[in-house]
C-alpha cells in the first residue's frame, strides 16, 4: 500500500482521541493505569493495513503525547509497558500464525494489562498485585474481544477504500531443471508403493519470466495482449473449459475456494519465456495469479503455500505434473529439491566459478499432458520390464546422478557435469522415452547430432518433460557467446543464456 503522512496523522489523531476517552472511564479494579484498550482498535488497524513499523511508531507517539498532555511519569510508564508488550504479542500472532483479528486483539488486550501489572509491581515493590492476574485475564479477554470485533468491522470497510486503486507488480521467472525431471511426480506414489525412491532434482531460476500487474476489482479479469476474460464470482464457480485461460481460471478458483477472494484485474504485460517448452510457463502463471491475490488482498501467504496452491491449480486444470515446476516461486538461484510424496525440501546449492547453460527453443511442438499421462500409467506398481526400468531410472539412478551433479557444481567440475548430462540423456532415451511416443523427439536428437562436436559444448540433454520442446547445453564460460551465436545464426534457433 502507498502510505502517506496525512493518513498516518489521521490514525494518530484517532488514537489520541481514544486515549483521552479512556482516561475519562476509570476501571475500578485497583490496578493503576488499567484501561479499556480502545486505542488497540487503531494499532490493530495499522498493523493489518500498513504493517508493523507504522503501527509501533504511532503507538509510541500516542503514549508520549498523552503522557505529556494529560498524565505523569507513572501513567507514561504504565501505558508504554502495556502498549509495547501488547504490540509485540499481537505482531507475533499476526506474522507467524493464521489466527483471526479478534484472537489477536484478545491476546493484545490481556498482555496490555499484564504489562501494566508488571510495572505496578515494580513501582509498589510488592508481589501481592499478582493476585489481580485472574481479573486481568477476564477483563483482557472481554475487552480484547470487543475491540477485535470493532477493528474487524472497520478494517473490512477501510481496507476496501484504501486498496481500491492500488496496483501491485508481480514477476515470476521460469525455471530450468538441470537434472531430475519426472522424479517429483514419481515420488508422489510412495504412499501407495513404499519401494519407490524419493525424487531429487537440481533447478535454476531464470531471469526470463512472466510480468503481471494487478489491483482489486469487482470481478476476476485477466488480460494478455488482445485476449481478455472477465468473470463474476458465479461464473468463476462454473465449469470453464478454456484452453488458453485454463491455468489462469484454475488459479483464481483455488483462491476463491481457499480464501474467498475473487475480485481482481490482472494484466500480463510481458512474457519473456517460451510457452509450453519445459521452462515452467504454466507453473509460473499459476504462481503469478496466486501471488497477485496474495499481495493485493494482504493474505500473508508463504512461498511454500503459494507453491502448493499453484500445484493444486495446475492439476485441476488437467495437468498431471508433480511439484517440481512450482519451484519458480522461489525466484532466481540454484537449488537442490527433494520430493517425498507431498513433502518438498529445498536447499541452496553453493557454487563458485563461472559456468553457463544455454536453453534452446527447438520450435517444435510437444504434448506435455500426453507425456505425463503415458508415464503415470506405469505407476505405482511394476508389471513388466518397461515399468521396472522406468522406476529404476526415476528412482535410485536419478538419486545417484543428481547427487553427482550437485558435487560437480559445488567443486567446479564442469567437464564431469557435462559428461553425466549426456549420460542422463542416453538413459532417458532408453528407459523413459520408450514409455511414450511423444518422447521419441527426432528434432531434439538431430540438434544434439549437430552440436555435440561444437567447440565449447561440455554436455547436453532435453528440458522439462522431454520431447521436441527445448534442449539445454552446458558450455564453457568463455565460449558461451560463440556457441550461442552459432546456434542462432547457423541453426536459426532462439537461444536463452542462463548465466549465474
Amino acid at each position: 500500500m502507498k502510505k502517506s503522512l496525512p493518513a498516518l496523522a489521521v490514525f494518530l489523531t484517532f488514537a489520541l482521541v481514544c486515549s483521552y476517552i479512556e482516561s475519562l472511564i476509570p476501571i475500578p479494579f485497583g490496578v493503576p493505569g488499567m484501561k479499556l484498550g480502545l486505542t488497540n482498535v487503531v494499532i490493530i488497524l495499522l498493523l493489518y493495513l500498513f504493517g508493523p513499523f507504522d503501527a509501533i511508531v504511532v503507538s509510541i507517539l500516542r503514549v508520549l503525547l498523552i503522557g505529556f498532555m494529560f498524565g505523569n511519569l507513572y501513567s507514561l510508564c504504565y501505558s508504554l509497558a502495556g502498549g509495547l508488550l501488547s504490540f509485540i504479542c499481537m505482531y507475533l500472532l499476526y506474522r507467524f500464525s493464521k489466527f483471526k483479528m479478534i484472537t489477536v486483539s484478545v491476546v493484545g488486550g490481556f498482555m496490555h494489562n499484564v504489562g501494566q501489572l508488571i510495572v505496578a509491581i515494580f513501582f509498589f515493590d510488592t508481589g501481592y498485585l499478582i493476585y489481580y492476574l485472574p481479573v486481568l485475564l477476564i477483563t483482557g479477554v472481554v475487552t480484547g474481544a470487543l475491540i477485535g470485533v470493532i477493528a474487524q468491522a472497520v478494517y473490512i470497510r477501510i481496507d476496501k477504500f484504501l486498496h481500491k486503486e492500488e496496483n501491485v507488480d508481480v514477476f515470476i521467472p521460469g525455471r530450468l531443471c538441470i537434472m531430475g525431471e519426472h522424479s517429483d511426480w514419481a515420488s508422489s506414489y510412495r504412499a501407495q508403493n513404499a519401494d519407490i525412491e524419493k525424487g531429487y532434482a537440481i533447478v535454476v531460476g531464470l531471469k526470463e519470466g512472466i510480468y503481471l500487474n494487478a489491483k482489486k476489482a469487482d470481478t476476476f479479469t485477466y488480460e494478455f495482449k488482445d485476449k481478455r476474460i472477465c468473470l463474476t464470482k458465479e461464473q468463476l464457480l462454473e465449469d470453464n473449459e478454456d484452453e488458453f485461460f485454463g491455468y489462469v481460471i484454475s488459479s483464481a478458483k483455488v483462491m476463491l475456494d481457499k480464501y474467498n477472494v475473487y475480485g481482481i484485474i490482472v494484466n500480463c504485460s510481458k512474457v519473456t519465456i517460451p510457452m509450453k517448452k519445459g521452462l515452467s510457463s504454466s507453473a509460473a502463471i499459476c504462481v503469478g495469479i496466486i501471488r497477485a491475490f496474495n499481495l493485493v488482498y494482504g493474505l500473508n501467504i508463504s512461498v511454500d503455500e503459494e507453491m502448493n496452491l499453484a500445484f493444486i491449480a495446475e492439476n485441476n486444470a488437467g495437468s498431471m505434473c508433480g511439484r517440481l515446476d512450482q519451484i519458480c516461486a522461489y525466484g532466481s538461484g540454484l537449488r537442490l529439491v527433494e520430493f517425498d510424496g507431498e513433502e518438498t525440501k529445498i536447499s541452496e546449492i553453493k557454487y563458485s566459478g563461472k559456468w553457463a547453460f544455454l536453453a534452446i527453443d527447438l520450435e517444435k511442438g510437444k504434448n506435455t499432458k500426453k507425456i505425463l499421462s503415458d508415464l503415470n500409467s506405469h505407476y505405482p506398481v511394476i508389471n513388466d520390464d518397461n515399468d521396472r526400468n522406468l522406476h529404476d531410472f526415476l528412482g535410485p539412478y536419478n538419486k545417484d546422478i543428481v547427487n553427482r551433479a550437485k558435487n560437480y557444481l559445488e567443486n567446479e567440475q564442469y567437464k564431469e557435469l557435462g559428461e553425466i548430462m549426456c549420460e542422463y540423456q542416453e538413459g532417458f532415451d532408453t528407459n523413459v522415452a520408450i514409455c511414450s511416443k511423444e518422447l521419441k523427439a527426432p528434432y531434439l536428437h538431430e540438434f544434439f547430432h549437430n552440436i555435440k562436436e561444437l567447440d565449447g559444448v561440455l554436455g547436453y540433454k532435453g528440458v522439462g518433460s522431454g520431447g521436441d520442446g527445448m534442449a539445454q547445453l552446458l558450455v564453457e564460460y568463455d565460449k558461451k557467446d560463440s556457441v550461442k551465436q552459432y546456434i542462432e545464426e547457423k541453426l536459426e534457433l532462439e537461444c536463452i543464456l542462463i548465466d549465474l
